[in-house]
């Protein structure tokens, strides 16, 4: 599948506009992301108060297997990737990457548009060696190395199933 054409002749861009107002449950999302990158004990104590209460986990970001997704490549360290299913852009950056026999030394990273968690970059770049566990009441989330959300529901028998 090919992007679509750039439209030819003059093309402003529309003038930038504040964010809206988030909701209470996004609120609460974005508190709890910023205790845990604050780090420390503390951090993650006061993340874990706060998703256990937040019902709100943003999901479709990151690299969503069954989704399709467009690339074109801006620079030989930097590929844009857009989401068709829901309109995401993720940008994939590749800080460096050294090769070697066996295993390759590699730090990417992927900027989410969309509500993403907060990696140890920024709000929306995450690392692709970061993973994180946010257990909630009953649930584990798992963020992938894209910050893709995937959850598992705890069964009857106190394992947990996707």
């Amino acid at each position: 599948m090919e992007a679509p054409a750039t439209p030819a002749g003059s093309v402003k861009a529309p003038e930038s506009q504040a964010e809206a107002e988030p909701s209470p449950e996004v609120a609460a999302w974005r508190a709890a992301q910023r205790a845990r990158t604050a780090g420390g004990k503390a951090g993650a104590e006061r993340a874990g108060a706060a998703a256990d209460a937040t019902p709100f986990v943003p999901e479709g970001q990151g690299e969503v297997p069954w989704h399709r997704i467009t690339d074109t490549r801006l620079s030989d360290a930097l590929v844009a990737r857009v989401n068709l299913s829901n309109g995401n852009l993720m940008l994939a950056a590749t800080d460096f990457d050294i090769a070697g026999v066996g295993q390759k030394l590699q730090l990417t990273r992927t900027y989410n548009s969309l509500e993403a968690p907060w990696g140890k970059v920024s709000q929306r770049w995450w690392q692709a060696y970061e993973r994180y566990l946010q257990f909630g009441d009953g649930e584990v989330i798992v963020y992938d190395a894209t910050g893709d959300a995937v959850r598992f529901k705890q069964t009857s028998t106190g394992g947990y199933r996707h």
